[in-house]
């Protein structure tokens, strides 16, 4: 469902591009490229602190967003 337990908690999710729910090819990629980006010194994670949206260098290389989800009101 692109959540992991905080995240969902958090009520965040991760999404493509285009807003469509990540598939096994996508997850894959994204975690490759985080992989990548831990092992250079965490160069993949500080990249957020200078892109002008906030995303992480994986998520722009994968192709793929971190998107807040709305809490749903239960009537």
């Amino acid at each position: 469902g692109g959540q992991t337990l905080p995240m969902k908690t958090w009520r965040l999710r991760v999404v493509t591009r285009a807003g469509a729910p990540l598939g096994l090819d996508d997850a894959l990629r994204r975690f490759v490229f985080a992989l990548a980006g831990c092992a250079a010194a965490g160069v993949g994670f500080l990249w957020a602190l200078v892109d002008r949206e906030g995303r992480f260098l994986h998520d722009r290389l994968a192709g793929t967003r971190i998107i807040f989800v709305p809490a749903t009101t239960s009537s």
